[in-house]
């Protein structure tokens, strides 16, 4: 009897705090209050707005929630939280070399021998409207139906408006 019960409990372990913890997934438990929060890096260590990178450490915990992520006090979005990483998106402009900081319940930790680089990234996208590819006029209205000329259509259109003044 008392062996089937420690092969029923042999998967579980007790952590300091009193919890139990799943020894299959060992780094997914609750942030500890009695250790220290330990930033050791940052993969990548550089990059742009909204890029995702992991920060390395320990005793960060399973709850986003309760996590802060900064990159020169600019608080970035979270995504996962395990107690030895922390998945997020950079912040917009933390400034060209970052300090990282995590801070949980009160304790701070710092990534100390590292700098997070920041790389501006410049995006053109369409935020409203319809490229007009056909070289019909641009129609104002509700940004799923307005439409504007193709840079290339323009650029054709004002070419020959200069060769042929009397073309509209």
């Amino acid at each position: 009897m008392a062996l089937g019960v420690m092969f029923l409990f042999g998967g579980m372990s007790c952590s300091g705090d009193g919890s139990e913890v799943d020894e299959t997934y060992p780094f997914d438990m609750a942030h500890r209050s009695w250790a220290p929060v330990v930033v050791s890096g940052i993969v990548p260590a550089e990059g742009g707005m909204g890029d995702k990178v992991v920060v390395r450490g320990d005793n960060f915990g399973n709850d986003p929630d309760k996590i802060s992520l900064t990159f020169n006090d600019k608080k970035a979005v979270i995504i996962k939280a395990l107690d030895n990483a922390i998945y997020a998106f950079v912040p917009k402009l933390p400034g060209e070399y970052s300090t990282i900081k995590v801070e949980i319940d009160g304790q701070e930790g710092v990534l100390e021998d590292l700098k997070f680089r920041y790389i501006i990234n410049a995006e053109v996208t369409t935020i409203a409207g319809i490229r007009n590819v056909r070289g019909d006029p641009p129609t104002d209205g509700p940004a799923l139906e307005a439409t504007f000329l193709c840079y290339r259509r323009l650029q054709q259109f004002v070419l020959s408006f200069y060769i042929n003044p009397s073309r509209k």
